[in-house]
């Protein structure tokens, strides 16, 4: 681009008088007296015409000249309007402007890719070089990069007052991609996201309270709407009469009825099943979420048999549907009853029949009979076994003594609590004897012996006595 500022102005001093550039020059025909100066105004003067114009004093041999060295018809010859007289030109021959003129900027038609500049309208020249400034036509620009429409014509040297990114050049923010018709294209000043890019799914927030959940499978999908970016859960579904939803199913991507669970009242109950009608809203589709069971399939537990009677009646416990056995009973043979094995698979739940009686619930017939004793500790229920003469009674209460017999006892009271026991040469048996207290020599001797028959004789034996028998 050329200077642009003041042109070079050549200033003739013609008898004191200034002709400003731009206007046509009248030589005088009295002839050119004064001197020929080259001036210009403003700074960067053009040092070629300047020389040309001090070259020209010095051929005349003076800073004078008269009218009389001015010998060409170019002398009185008027430049047109954007022509200046040539150099010399008072000593040239000639009656147009291309023979006594030369032309300047003004007259330059200035073409693409070069513009005109009305500083240079009074330079002397014919091309763009001289008259023109390069616009950004004549510009290449980088990869990626281009000139905007309104800098096209505007006069510039370099890349970078002619050329602009493209949205190629532009990155695009998270969960946006790049706008594939605008790539090649200029963005508006402050706006290259907004231009450039478009939004993806992934910026899309699903509405969770309607049922909508993200879909990761369209993060890069563009114009994000709720039916592109999202997926509907159950919770938009609305399950038909006979099926219901189950909480768990809530907020799963399903298809329609696969949100769906049937309902109890769609069940029909297998034989030996009967529907519970207090469950027909809940979900369920088998006989045992839906029905009630009978007798008739139920499985008692050990301890207890079917009752057949019961086959029909609803229940899912052994009372209801089951006879107790005697095996879950001995527990309760207690007191005077014992448990007895014997019995376990008998039906049955009380003592009468699954219990054996002991002698504590005997009662002796003959008078002169007592029950043995600690009576419940024997499993029988006969006058043999249970009971015993009434003199046996004291002896269960006495202590035997040690093996020096009654005569080791000291006291009457010790004495009358206290059995010995002896062998009987002639029986050869073994007898229980009673102590007793003799008050007159005051010493403690044998007395009367054990009754036969009485309970606990062989308790009674000492173990050397037992051993002997």
């Amino acid at each position: 681009m050329k200077r642009q500022g003041a042109a070079p102005t050549l200033i003739f001093l013609l008898g004191g008088s200034v002709q400003e550039p731009g206007q046509a020059r009248k030589v005088s025909e009295k002839g050119f007296v004064g001197e020929l100066e080259a001036l210009f105004e403003g700074p960067g003067g053009d040092k070629d015409i300047l020389s040309s114009a001090a070259a020209l004093v010095q051929e005349q041999g003076t800073l004078g000249l008269d009218t009389e060295a001015a010998s060409g018809d170019c002398f009185d010859f008027t430049c047109s309007q954007g022509w200046v007289p040539k150099i010399g030109h008072f000593n040239m021959s000639g009656t147009t402007d291309d023979e006594c003129c030369v032309q300047t900027c003004e007259l330059f038609k200035c073409t693409k890719p070069f513009i005109a500049n009305s500083s240079y309208h009074g330079n002397v020249g014919t091309s763009e070089k001289e008259c023109c400034d390069i616009t950004c036509n004549a510009i290449l620009c980088p990869y990626n990069q281009k000139i905007p429409a309104e800098l096209l014509d505007k006069a510039a040297l370099n890349t970078d007052e002619c050329c602009r990114d493209t949205c190629a050049k532009v990155r695009c923010p998270r969960n946006s991609v790049p706008v594939p018709a605008n790539q090649d294209k200029l963005y508006p000043e402050g706006q290259a996201h907004r231009f450039c890019c478009q939004q993806t799914c992934g910026s899309f927030t699903c509405d969770y309270h309607e049922g909508w959940v993200f879909n990761k499978a369209a993060r890069e999908l563009t114009n994000p709407t709720t039916e592109k970016c999202c997926l509907p859960t159950c919770k938009r579904y609305e399950c038909p009469d006979g099926f219901a939803m189950p909480p768990s199913k809530t907020w799963l991507v399903k298809q329609n009825m696969e949100c769906c669970d049937k309902q109890c009242k769609q069940h029909t109950c297998s034989a030996h099943w009967v529907h519970d009608h207090t469950k027909e809203e809940l979900i369920g589709d088998t006989d045992q979420e839906c029905c009630e069971m009978t007798c008739a399939i139920y499985k008692c537990n050990p301890g207890w048999v079917p009752n057949h009677a019961a086959a029909n009646f609803i229940g899912v416990d052994d009372p209801t549907c089951c006879h107790a056995q005697c095996v879950q009973y001995q527990g309760n043979c207690t007191g005077n009853w014992a448990p007895d094995e014997t019995k376990h698979e008998i039906v049955g739940a009380n003592k009468e029949l699954c219990c054996q009686k002991t002698c504590g619930l005997y009662s002796c017939t003959n008078e002169s009979l007592v029950l043995i004793p600690r009576p419940h500790e024997h499993v029988h229920f006969n006058e043999d076994e249970c009971c015993e003469s009434k003199e046996c009674e004291p002896f269960g209460k006495k202590t035997a003594t040690d093996w020096r017999g009654c005569n080791s006892i000291i006291g009457e009271e010790n004495c009358h609590s206290s059995y010995t026991v002896l062998h009987n040469n002639r029986t050869n048996a073994t007898d229980i004897l009673s102590c007793w207290w003799n008050p007159e020599l005051e010493v403690c001797q044998l007395s009367d012996p054990e009754p036969t028959g009485c309970h606990g004789q062989e308790e009674m034996l000492p173990a050397a006595i037992k051993m002997t028998v």
